[in-house]
Parts: structure tokens; sequence; C-alpha cells
């Protein structure tokens, strides 16, 4: 697990996030609203992958499906 602090002082080149849940502590829309502008600044596709505590229906309308295409690769959250 790697916080996001520390992958912002990374000069790696990133192609993508890939979070796993839990993603917040409540699981609220309001908390993935802000996970998701915490993450904006990577400018990277994003696949997160709700957890028991998290709404799913929140982490879908924040971050889109559970699929994501990248170079040739499709990857499920599941």
């Amino acid at each position: 697990v790697i916080g996001i602090d520390a992958v912002a002082r990374t000069d790696a080149e990133l192609d993508a996030l890939l979070l796993t849940g839990d993603l917040t502590d409540d699981g609220s829309r309001a908390a993935c609203g802000d996970l998701a502008s915490m993450l904006a600044p990577f400018d990277v596709p994003t696949l997160a992958i709700p957890g028991n505590h998290d709404d799913p229906a929140a982490v879908r309308e924040t971050f889109g499906s559970t699929v994501l295409e990248l170079g040739g690769w499709r990857i499920v959250g599941i």
C-alpha cells in the first residue's frame, strides 16, 4: 500500500492508478469525491474497486467503470 503523498513525491511516470477498497473511512459519496480531487493532479486513468465498507454506487458514480482498457490490456476490478 502506497500513500498518495508517497506517489506524488516519486519521479515515476504513471500509466494508471489502481485503487482497492476500502477507499474511504465512511464510504460516502462526499468522501469519494474528496479522494477523486486528491488524485486529479496525477491526470491518469483510475480504476477504483470498492471494498466491503464502500458504497459501490458512490464509487462507480465518482470513478466510473470497474473496467480499464490500457495498452492492449483489459483490467477488470472485481
